[in-house]
């Protein structure tokens, strides 16, 4: 299954497709998450996007994986 582009935060379908994110991660292998630790970490989206990552992308924000949604 391909995961879309996040909707923008205040709209109501950022929820389903967090859901939907949750999911996905959750029903993957352990030896596929292994790479989550060499994610880029910045502070929030900004810091992110200034940090070079795309929107959709995945960061870590310490020991939450967080994607960049602007």
């Amino acid at each position: 299954m391909k995961l879309s582009q996040p909707p923008r935060k205040d709209d109501r379908r950022f929820d389903d497709w967090a859901i939907l994110l949750w999911r996905l991660v959750s029903a993957m292998p352990a030896a596929n998450l292994a790479g989550f630790n060499t994610l880029p970490d910045h502070a929030n989206d900004a810091a992110a996007a200034a940090g070079g990552v795309p929107v959709g992308a995945l960061y870590r924000n310490g020991s939450a994986i967080m994607v960049r949604v602007s």
